[in-house]
């Protein structure tokens, strides 16, 4: 069996898992429409339910894994895995297990505050250490920006060796990838957003439906 069968029935796999009725969200099931990021969508992916089943996450781990090494990730490299909250860092408990990682990685938690993001702990970065940022949800990607921002800054000057994206919402079209041509990344799966920038111009809100803000994904 070759390592893209083995990825392409990854992908498969984790494609099934996210359009499953009770995670993909959609207006027309659920009466409702959703605020994700700064857009208005009727379609949301309530990926914390999926990463919350532990063979799920194996999963997403093995595709993200597959995905590392179509990028050229160097994860031996990798000192400090970075999860930007919960649902990351339940991805990387699970990775750090994988052989392609050292026995001695570590996994720190960001969390959002004042518009960017704070560290539970500096001291677990070394100087001159690579960090791999784990991310769940990317529309805008800009918590990823910040994400990097972060740990650029850190006193101890660490490096980011690359950041991972399970779920990739950006709309057609985006430019993302320029922001990040200095960055080795993979991309798990991508579902683009179908999206109003505001309320004039979406027509769930015209027609009355109920907006549920969901804007933990950036």
């Amino acid at each position: 069996m070759t390592g893209g069968f083995r990825l392409s029935r990854h992908q498969e796999e984790c494609e099934r898992i996210i359009d499953a009725p009770n995670i993909c969200l959609e207006t027309s099931r659920t009466g409702e429409h959703y605020r994700l990021a700064r857009f208005h969508t009727n379609q949301y992916y309530n990926i914390s339910s999926a990463i919350g089943i532990g063979r799920n996450r194996a999963q997403f781990n093995e595709l993200l894994i597959g995905k590392s090494k179509d990028q050229d990730i160097n994860l031996h490299e990798v000192r400090v895995m970075a999860a930007t909250g919960f649902d990351a860092g339940l991805l990387a408990g699970t990775l750090q297990h994988y052989q392609d990682f050292r026995e001695d990685v570590r996994i720190t938690y960001m969390h959002e505050r004042d518009g960017g993001f704070t560290l539970r702990d500096e001291s677990v970065f070394g100087r001159d250490e690579g960090v791999l940022i784990v991310h769940t949800v990317a529309v805008s990607f800009n918590g990823v920006e910040r994400a990097i921002r972060l740990v650029q800054d850190l006193p101890s000057q660490p490096y980011v060796a690359g950041f991972l994206v399970l779920l990739d919402r950006s709309p057609v079209g985006s430019q993302w990838r320029k922001r990040f041509i200095a960055f080795k990344h993979a991309i798990g799966m991508h579902r683009p957003i179908e999206a109003y920038h505001s309320e004039e111009e979406c027509p769930s809100c015209e027609k009355g439906i109920r907006l549920l803000d969901v804007r933990e994904a950036a």
